[in-house]
């Protein structure tokens, strides 16, 4: 199966992986980001200054961006029914908040993660946040829930959640 990812951070366009009907991954950054003096590459092992990235460097790396957890990894495959075992699948489902602030998005929705700006927040009550660790305790691969909306990933093996605190 094909498909387009687009990378954003902080708001700005940085590029596109690219998956073949092999299931083969490419990446390269957008030109307007490699040519600006404040772009960085988005790993080491993948400079400004290539043309592209290949499967065997993009691969590993979005790997790295999910969570090192088999049954958090079933649990989003069968809720957005992609494949636990393919990187790209998963984070064209969780992918629009990765560590680092880079985002992940098919490029249907890639137009919202462009846009700079205070974005809306859900605000949870110390109730919710009560239910949710009760949740976790039970089962440490329940990071989301069913009425969660938004798509993250949090990376390592640990169990987590991430919430926004208020300040005031």
């Amino acid at each position: 199966m094909t498909g387009r990812l687009i990378a954003v951070a902080n708001g700005r366009l940085v590029g596109d992986i690219a998956r073949d009907t092999r299931g083969q991954l490419s990446f390269a950054y957008d030109s307007a980001w490699s040519e600006d003096d404040t772009a960085y590459p988005l790993s080491l092992s993948m400079p400004l200054t290539a043309a592209g990235h290949d499967h065997d460097r993009i691969e590993p790396w979005l790997w790295g961006l999910l969570p090192d957890n088999e049954n958090v990894l079933a649990r989003w495959a069968r809720r957005f029914q992609v494949s636990a075992r393919s990187a790209f699948s998963l984070l064209s489902a969780t992918g629009e908040d990765c560590p680092g602030a880079v985002q992940f998005a098919r490029p249907e929705r890639a137009g919202a993660l462009l846009v700079s700006g205070p974005r809306e927040v859900a605000w949870l009550t110390a109730a919710n946040v009560e239910a949710r660790l009760r949740t976790l305790r039970g089962d440490n691969s329940a990071w989301r829930l069913e009425e969660d909306v938004g798509q993250f990933s949090l990376a390592g093996a640990q169990s987590k959640t991430a919430l926004l605190p208020l300040v005031a």
